[in-house]
């Protein structure tokens, strides 16, 4: 899921949550997001600002762990067949069907990471944002598309024109 912290200062981070300490309460504690944009909060009316930082390396980060994953899937899958005996015997054509389709989903994921372009080798965690804990003001969960449908400027106009 996508968070969003609004910070003390108004500063907004979106993004996964990476890391939380142990013990919250700890004085020194913080936390590790990714995030996917920041931006501010107006002062008075609390909502988005209107200058934002987009960052697209949280779908690098995600297109990298679901490779790292389904590799890894494949790897499993590959050693109970070879331990329990099962190349070549039985119902084969379905062990080599799983297989061709995570190769296949593998493949794919390659491919959307490449089309990153420079960006596919970069490290994400260089971006990750390291935030104290006592400077969080507010976490929720974040949905792009809820957000919009409640604060685009048709539905503000239509709520003030119900209210009249």
């Amino acid at each position: 899921p996508i968070l969003l912290l609004t910070l003390k200062s108004r500063k907004i981070y979106c993004g996964r949550i990476l890391e939380v300490p142990l013990n919250i309460d700890a004085n020194d504690a913080y936390l590790e997001i990714l995030p996917s944009f920041s931006g501010y909060r107006d002062k008075d009316t609390l909502k988005f600002g209107s200058l934002k930082t987009e960052y697209p390396v949280i779908a690098v980060w995600e297109a990298q762990r679901y490779i790292a994953s389904t590799k890894s899937m494949l790897d499993d899958y590959l050693s109970f067949v070879r331990e329990h005996g099962y190349e070549g015997a039985g119902p084969s054509t379905l062990i080599a069907d799983h297989r061709a389709q995570l190769e296949k989903e593998i493949a794919e994921a390659e491919k959307v990471l490449a089309g990153f372009g420079h960006l596919a080798a970069v490290d994400p965690s260089d971006w990750t944002k390291a935030i104290a804990i006592s400077e969080v003001e507010s976490a929720s969960f974040f949905s792009p598309e809820a957000y919009e449908a409640w604060f685009s400027n048709s539905a503000d106009s239509s709520n003030s024109s119900e209210s009249n």
